[in-house]
This record gives C-alpha cells, structure tokens and sequence, in this order.
C-alpha cells in the first residue's frame, strides 16, 4: 500500500496541483490583459458587446 499511496501523492502534487496552479495563473494573466482595455465608458462596452455578437453570428452562418 506505501508505495500506491506513495505514488499517488506524487501524481495529486505533480499533475493535479500543477493543472489547478496553471488555471489559476491563466485566470490571473487573462484579468490583468482585460483590466487593460475596461475603461468605464458605457459606449466602449457598446461597442464591444456589438462586435461580439457580430463575430457570433459569422461563426454560426459559416457552420450552418
């Protein structure tokens, strides 16, 4: 049982720490790149909801 337990410790540490610390930095890089381009100004977020849902309806009619 030592050794299985021994080498399932190492795989919780290693992989499974290692996915979650790799999410939570991505996380934290993708909200400091936004924090750059959020300005307050309601005619910005406009702006960037419409070229959203532009994009959107391009993918769907290229798919359909």
């Amino acid at each position: 049982m030592i050794p299985i337990s021994a080498a399932m410790a190492w795989f919780d540490k290693r992989v499974i720490d290692g996915a979650i610390k790799g999410i939570e930095w991505g996380s934290i890089r993708i909200s400091m790149n936004l924090r750059k381009v959020t300005t307050g100004s309601a005619s910005d977020y406009i702006l960037m909801a419409v070229v959203g849902g532009i994009s959107i309806l391009i993918l769907l009619w290229g798919v359909i």
